[in-house]
């Protein structure tokens, strides 16, 4: 028991002279792409109660400092590590399917939505007012009409999604 305890000691003390002065990956400052995008939020100055943001292109990184060129023209800005409140990576554009899927997806509950309103109205109405001799119930009728409701409005929302849907992704890095 006692040279088993040694032994893993003796291990664990080796592993952690090992580990111990290489830097995590978050903390290296090769762990941040050169020449990928990135989209900043830095703490409040003074003066301005506002956070500054901005998007730029990082040229360089160290331990404490990033180097971005702005997409906009504006200089090279360097901004410290510990300044920074927000850091987003630049993940491509979505989709096409994806933003009409997304927008279909909430045309179509909007349409359930109201086609189930619609119905609930039309039973509620056939219970207060029953029609002998109508040839449909009003419920029936309410889902006859709801269901091309909700087909024209999941195509209708999946246009709009079409339309507006195709914004840039960004991924939250942890804080550098």
């Amino acid at each position: 028991m006692q040279h088993a305890l040694t032994t893993f000691l003796t291990a664990a003390v080796v592993a952690l002279t090992i580990i111990a002065p290489h830097p995590v990956r978050a903390q290296r400052a090769d762990s941040l792409p050169i020449g990928a995008r990135f989209r900043i939020q830095l703490r409040a100055a003074p003066p301005d109660p506002a956070p500054a943001r901005f998007t730029g292109v990082l040229t360089h990184a160290d331990s404490t400092t990033l180097w971005l060129a702005a997409t906009d023209g504006a200089p090279l800005r360097t901004v410290g590590r510990i300044d920074i409140v927000r850091l987003e990576q630049y993940a491509g554009r979505r989709s096409a399917g994806a933003s009409f899927g997304r927008g279909a997806g909430y045309g179509a509950l909007v349409g359930v939505g109201l086609s189930g309103a619609l119905v609930i109205a039309a039973a509620i109405d056939e219970r207060r007012h029953p029609c002998g001799d109508c040839m449909l119930s009003g419920p029936v009728t309410a889902v006859i009409i709801g269901v091309p409701f909700t087909a024209a409005s999941t195509l209708v929302g999946g246009l709009v999604g079409l339309g507006f849907g195709r914004s840039e992704r960004w991924t939250r890095v942890k804080r550098p």
